[in-house]
């Protein structure tokens, strides 16, 4: 059991970021989804939260592989204060930081129905294509690293035509078909439980940015609780026998008939072995082993995360001697059976210690809110809404680590979208401007002037004194736009 200091430090954070996220959200400051509210949920699940299963759940159970002192247990959970205070300040600092999205780069394609389905049907035709064609050992290894955000890329899509267009069967058997596809493509091959439950994700992502958004808070919380227990229970369940297969046993259809059982009902996913898997998470055990052994056994590995990021897609063939994973090292360490996860302030604390762990907060606060500020902006382009919302579950699973390689599998995943869509873009520009054509802004956000300054305003933490938005059918904690805005929407979305 760790000491009573660890389990009460961990249930104060958990209470504290969760009472930080109501509130932004409640004022509409924070967009209920977003890489920071996931970075944060994700946090808690792997240290906060982690702390307290730890303490009320493991009892006398022996540790896996490592057992911290209880000295080791209460310097971490102090750390874990300030790395997340550093974070949440570099995160609100960094709202001035508008040039920095730049370096995102756009994805301007036709807004209309031809066009979102013809990158659908090139998306959807290159997932078949290489899921059932042969390729080399290095495209292959590629193909399977990037494979499953255009599974998540695909279903984010048909998430818009199906709120575009509810009441429309044919959108919602392209929805259905996609993520059931999605979902199977995305478990071939590997064990992992990240590519899955990023398609989750992409579908709530999107379900958010394209309609819930501009509904009451009751409304979204309802909506995306909905789908993140939907998700949990997919979790549990697949956790019990993603073990059960090999990753060359994890064919199309050997995973299809495991994920068959989950839906028939075959796999109880609140076993207590699989509860236990999802909840005591290892995250603040491992960092604990960090913050005991480097340097002290080990030397100190400055920018390991940042040489790692930069040379991963390079084969060891060629470069026999680049950086090797966190997690790896620490599993040679402990003749562990399984790549291990050190959690960000591990990873911090590897490579510099204290200044190490808190360059990495302040940079993830940075980051995030950069691409933040991106999506907000550009949040009148479902393509470029799509393409950021992959691969969600490497941004959830990130402060567990590998840090470097889930930034690694995201950032390529959108960089091979933003690719696809120029050669789309290049070659079937003029089909995609046929027939169905809608203007995303104007239909549904108003002019991009009036969005620059709600923005604007969101930031700046400014709510609008709009008492007719109850009377449109809003609830009153909608706060969006001018008197002409409203009653230019009243007739568009109809109330909800």
């Amino acid at each position: 059991m760790i000491p009573a200091y660890s389990g009460i430090v961990g249930t104060v954070v958990t209470l504290a970021l969760l009472g930080l996220l109501i509130y932004k959200i409640a004022k509409r400051q924070w967009d209920m989804l977003s890489f920071n509210t996931i970075f944060l949920v994700g946090f808690m699940q792997f240290y906060s939260f982690a702390l307290i299963t730890y303490w009320v759940i493991m009892g006398d159970e022996a540790f896996p592989n490592h057992t911290p002192s209880d000295a080791s247990w209460n310097f971490m959970s102090t750390m874990m204060i300030q790395f997340i205070v550093v974070y949440l300040v570099a995160y609100r600092l960094a709202k001035n930081f508008t040039w920095l999205q730049k370096i995102i780069p756009p994805i301007d394609l036709p807004v209309s129905y031809s066009g979102m389905l013809v990158v659908l049907g090139v998306t959807v035709g290159g997932i078949l294509l290489t899921t059932l064609a042969g390729f080399s050992s290095l495209l292959e290894f590629f193909v399977i690293m990037v494979r499953p955000a255009f599974c998540g890329f695909a279903v984010g899509l048909a998430v818009v035509l199906v709120c575009r267009q509810p009441a429309n069967p044919l959108f919602w058997i392209v929805l259905a078909a996609a993520f059931v596809f999605g979902v199977v493509v995305s478990t071939t091959f590997q064990s992992g439980r990240r590519d899955a439950l990023g398609i989750f994700l992409s579908a709530l992502w999107m379900a958010y940015w394209s309609w819930l958004r501009y509904r009451p808070v009751k409304k979204q919380l309802s909506i995306v609780a909905f789908g993140s227990i939907a998700a949990l229970m997919f979790l549990f369940a697949y956790t019990n026998m993603r073990g059960a297969l090999t990753p060359e046993q994890s064919t199309l259809d050997a995973r299809a008939d495991q994920l068959t059982d989950i839906v028939t009902g075959k796999v109880n996913p609140l076993e207590s072995k699989n509860t236990k898997a999802v909840l005591l998470q290892d995250a603040c055990l491992y960092t604990c082993y960090i913050m005991e052994e480097y340097p002290r056994t080990h030397p100190l590995v400055p920018f390991n995360g940042l040489a790692f990021f930069i040379t991963n897609p390079i084969p060891r063939a060629i470069y026999d001697d680049k950086p090797v994973a966190m997690g790896i090292q620490v599993q040679k360490h402990l003749n562990a059976g399984g790549n291990l996860g050190i959690g960000i302030i591990g990873h911090g604390w590897a490579e510099g210690l204290y200044i190490g762990m808190l360059i990495y907060a302040a940079f993830f606060g940075v980051v995030y809110r950069v691409m933040d500020s991106a999506i907000r902006d550009r949040a009148h382009n479902p393509y470029f809404l799509a393409a950021m919302g992959t691969g969600l579950g490497h941004m959830l699973a990130l402060p567990r680590g590998e840090v470097s390689l889930f930034a690694v599998l995201w950032f390529y995943g959108f960089l091979s979208i933003v690719f696809l869509m120029w050669v789309v873009k290049a070659v079937l520009g003029n089909f995609m401007a046929a027939a169905g054509f809608f203007d995303w802004g104007t239909d549904q956000y108003g002019q991009p002037g009036e969005w620059e300054e709600m923005n604007k305003r969101r930031e700046q933490g400014i709510e609008d004194d709009q008492p007719e938005l109850e009377d449109a059918g809003y609830g009153e904690d909608v706060t969006y736009g001018d008197e002409s805005f409203v009653a230019q929407r009243r007739g568009d979305l109809g109330g909800a």
